[in-house]
Order: structure tokens, then C-alpha cells, then sequence
């Protein structure tokens, strides 16, 4: 064999080893791509699935947060709308005395007091503005009692034992508290639905 044909023989070796090198090579790195390709579009996939979850989850935390905000506000506004009612009653009632049928609603105001008490000799006590049309209703009432006019109030009575040790209230006061309490479960069931 001559040394041409040797080194050509030795440089057809190197170039079909060189090309099957390069070729093995390319398909590693086909594979490397492809598996790095893969591998990203599941990381990414993973990441957009949590930052779907995420906003997800701050969008359910702001309209919870933007319910109660508004939920407090309509509570605020309806208790007082509902304070705003009383406050007008109290208003309103504080001129009951110059109504014409005072007399007659303080007569009957005494004798619910009286018949709650259920005492003898009762010590009235009244607004020194109701002496006159207690002594009316007392009149009317074929009644004697003691009349104290120690209290201040729109109207009404406040009537208590002899030993002083039970006190029934029938002021308009009184009233308009009772008639609130109990007022205020039928307006609240109206107001919030």
C-alpha cells in the first residue's frame, strides 16, 4: 500500500467518524432542545396556572372585601334611617301636650299605670306641666292620690308603691322606648330584607 493510498484511506476514516460525530451531536442537542422546550412550556404552563390561581383568589378577596364594604355602608344607612324615625316621633311628641285629646291620653296613660302597680295608695309623680290635667284625670277617675310633680317628661306618668319599692313608667318617654324595642325587629326585617 502506498502512503497515498493510506492517507487517503486514514482521511475518508476521519471524515465519516468527524460526520457521524457531528451527526450524533446534532441529534443530542435535536433532543436537548426538544426535552428544554418540553421542560419550559411546562414550567411555564405551572406558572401560568398559579398566576391564574392567584388572581383567582385576590379577585374572590376584593369582591368579599367590596361586599362587606358595601354591605356595612347599607347597615349604617338603614339604622339610620332608622334612628332618623325616632328621632322625628320624639320631635313630634314633645308638643303632645298642646294636642286637643291630651287630657283623655293622659287619663289613660295614668289608669294603665295605676291598674299595672295594682297598689293601694299609689304616689303619682308627673311633669310639674301636667299638675292641672292630672288633677282632671284623678277627678274623672273618682281617685285620691299623692300627686309629686318631680319629673320631666313630654307627657305621661311615672306611679310607685307606697313603700316605694315598685315604679311603673307610662311617660311618652317610655312609650316611644317600649314601642322602639319592639318596633325594631319588624323594621330592621323590612330594612335588611
Amino acid at each position: 500500500m502506498n502512503t497515498e493510498t493510506f492517507i487517503g484511506d486514514i482521511q475518508t476514516t476521519a471524515c465519516e467518524e468527524v460526520s457521524e460525530i457531528l451527526r450524533k451531536a446534532e441529534k443530542e442537542a435535536a433532543c436537548i432542545i426538544s426535552d428544554a422546550e418540553q421542560t419550559g412550556k411546562m414550567k411555564g404552563e405551572k406558572h401560568r396556572e398559579l398566576a391564574e390561581k392567584k388572581i383567582e383568589s385576590e379577585k374572590v378577596k376584593a369582591l368579599f372585601s367590596i361586599r362587606s364594604e358595601v354591605k356595612a355602608g347599607l347597615t349604617r344607612e338603614k339604622y339610620n334611617a332608622f334612628e332618623s324615625c325616632f328621632d322625628s316621633a320624639t320631635r313630634e311628641l314633645q308638643s303632645i301636650r298642646s294636642h286637643d285629646n291630651y287630657q283623655d291620653f293622659f287619663t289613660t296613660m295614668l289608669k294603665e299605670a295605676l291598674l299595672e302597680l295594682d297598689e293601694p295608695d299609689p304616689v303619682i309623680h308627673i311633669d310639674p306641666k301636667d299638675d292641672a290635667v292630672c288633677k282632671t284625670s284623678l277627678r274623672e277617675l273618682k281617685a285620691s292620690y299623692t300627686i309629686v310633680a318631680d319629673s320631666d317628661s313630654a307627657g305621661g306618668v311615672r306611679v310607685r308603691s307606697a313603700d316605694g319599692k315598685i315604679i311603673v313608667r307610662n311617660t311618652i318617654e317610655s312609650r316611644l322606648e317600649r314601642g322602639r324595642e319592639m318596633l325594631k325587629e319588624d323594621i330592621f326585617r323590612e330594612l335588611f330584607g
